[in-house]
């Protein structure tokens, strides 16, 4: 076992949320910087598709 899994399964519960929650916190930092383009065409291609589903439900 190598010293950073022997660190891990040492802490204890509110140890280990906080720093799961750090981790999460950085993972969805780094992808949204390395996927901002991405994620705002899927953002302008949904908000499209919702003025036109809407328009077409008025007419």
């Amino acid at each position: 076992m190598s010293n950073l899994e022997e660190k891990v399964l040492n802490l204890s519960d509110e140890e280990l949320k906080e720093l799961a929650n750090e981790g999460r916190r950085r993972y969805a930092r780094e992808y949204r910087k390395k996927n901002k383009e991405k994620i705002k065409r899927l953002a302008d291609l949904h908000f499209a598709r919702k003025v036109l589903s809407e328009t077409e439900e008025s007419k």
